[in-house]
């Protein structure tokens, strides 16, 4: 994922009218509150936006600010990744339990500041600052690769689940929009890329909870965040 994308996964290719209509219908008798998406392979072409965000901050390091950069930053992200996991995913009891890291974002700035520092002489206290910010150029080159990367269909589709009400229960009048939220290993945050923003109530990553799939922690947090922002129940309380 921090490298070029890949996950073990295969891509589908859309989000077909046929599906969003069935789940319409699903949630309409079966009373369904919540629904909550995957992102990665799900939502987008993981691959071809992280390689996308990676290009433009190389783009960045080596032409806009004419640093040195022999190595890729992925690639150095992977070594540091490999020297020290339970760095990057400290939620993880065992090490050899650690199939990926959780902690992307540190990592990735980790990597670039590795390389100011070692290449191009830089103090660390500048080193640091320029990495953050580098690590705010591939946030914003992502956020750009996601719109043409969408799987087909996506908005469409986003706008039949965004439609969907619900009743508390049979006898009910009242009716309230479904919650719908995301659930990823990757740090991606929907609410922040405009064309998705509208249909995003909550997201859930593993790298804020610091766990990622199937741990049941980051499961756990979803409820827990749906809790708080959700009206599912008789009216007078917050519940599930």
């Amino acid at each position: 994922m921090y490298q070029s994308g890949k996950t073990k996964n295969k891509f589908k290719s859309s989000l077909d009218s046929t599906t969003a209509t069935n789940t319409m219908e699903t949630a309409t008798t079966s009373q369904i509150k919540v629904i909550t998406f995957d992102l990665d392979n799900t939502l987008w072409k993981t691959s071809a936006v992280i390689s996308s965000a990676n290009d433009v901050l190389h783009t960045h390091l080596t032409e806009n600010l004419s640093l040195e950069i022999p190595t890729r930053v992925e690639k150095v992200m992977g070594d540091l990744f490999q020297a020290n996991k339970v760095q990057y995913a400290p939620g993880v009891m065992d090490e050899k339990d650690i199939k990926g890291p959780t902690l992307l974002t540190q990592l990735r700035i980790d990597a670039v500041f590795s390389l100011l520092v070692q290449y191009n002489e830089m103090q660390e206290e500048e080193a640091q600052k320029m990495a953050q910010e580098a690590f705010e150029v591939w946030t914003q080159a992502r956020h750009d690769a996601i719109p043409t990367h969408a799987v087909p269909n996506l908005l469409s589709t986003l706008n039949q689940l965004r439609s969907i009400q619900y009743k508390s229960d049979s006898s009910s009048t009242d009716s309230y929009p479904v919650v719908i939220g995301a659930i990823t290993d990757g740090n991606s945050n929907p609410t922040t890329v405009p064309i998705l923003r509208p249909y995003f109530d909550f997201v859930v990553n593993a790298e804020r909870i610091g766990v990622s799939k199937p741990d049941r922690r980051l499961y756990e947090a979803a409820v827990a965040e749906v809790s708080t922002l959700a009206l599912l129940g008789d009216g007078n309380e917050k519940e599930l």
